[in-house]
């Protein structure tokens, strides 16, 4: 806690006395919510990213617990107070909304509300949580963020495409059910937004390459509903956009004959 508390000049203590927390419960807490997000061993260590925004959950302290609470002017004022603690409420926002077992409509509704970047540093955390610790995410965690990602791709959120580019990095073989699951999720979303996919080159040929290398995993009956969908979607990509689409050669002609 020192560390952290030395980390932002001595602030921290200041803060968290105020809300009626000592530091000590603070990293605590803010340790056992991104652990709710994140299932690391129970005495597995933080990397350096989990240990930042842990940081950050500290520095913006209780307010972002009391998000139920019709606190909404008191977040935007502790956001108002820095570019820091701008970013560490909005961390602290994300997190909690990972966590939530009863959806995270509201805290998103916060955070489209109280940010000056356009929402570019929850997608950025995102990705950065996606490519360091996608395996480790709770099913909860998984859920929700997928929730999020839909809900940032309907604002066009900077940054959001990369959020959709390294989701799609973990579908992998595509047979394990949580990678069909995945699949599945990301193939509604980017055919309910077909327009912005085709507005993003790598996005749409990432698709297209992923949904083909998979395709065969998916050739049994119970995923022949899955399959229909992911090929429909890469037809409808081929056709907007045909020569970015040919240079996938022949496994992608396979999939759009099955």
């Amino acid at each position: 806690e020192t560390g952290i508390n030395a980390e932002y000049g001595g602030s921290l203590t200041a803060v968290h006395a105020s809300a009626g927390w000592s530091e000590p419960d603070c990293c605590a807490m803010s340790e056992a919510l991104l652990r709710r997000v994140v299932l690391l061993r129970p005495h597995q260590p933080l990397g350096p990213a989990e240990s930042g925004w842990v940081a950050q959950m500290v520095r913006a302290g209780d307010i972002v617990e009391r998000v139920g609470e019709g606190g909404h002017a008191a977040l935007q004022e502790r956001a108002s107070e820095s570019r820091e603690m701008h970013d560490a409420v909005m961390v602290g926002l994300l997190f909690s909304a990972m966590a939530s077992s009863e959806g995270c409509d509201q805290h998103f509704e916060r955070m489209s509300l109280i940010t000056t970047d356009g929402l570019a540093l929850v997608a950025a955390t995102a990705v950065q949580l996606v490519q360091g610790r996608y395996t480790e995410l709770s099913d909860t965690a998984r859920k929700r963020l997928l929730w999020l990602c839909t809900a940032m791709v309907k604002l066009s959120v900077p940054r959001v495409d990369e959020l959709c580019l390294a989701l799609l990095r973990n579908v992998a073989s595509g047979g394990h059910p949580s990678e069909v699951w995945l699949s599945a999720e990301l193939q509604e979303l980017m055919s309910t937004h077909l327009d912005w996919v085709l507005s993003h080159s790598q996005l749409f040929t990432m698709a297209l390459f992923t949904f083909t290398r998979i395709a065969p995993q998916h050739t049994s009956p119970e995923l022949q509903a899955v399959l229909e969908q992911e090929a429909d979607l890469c037809r409808k990509i081929f056709q907007a956009r045909p020569q970015e689409s040919v240079s996938l050669g022949r496994d992608f002609v396979m999939l759009l004959q099955q």
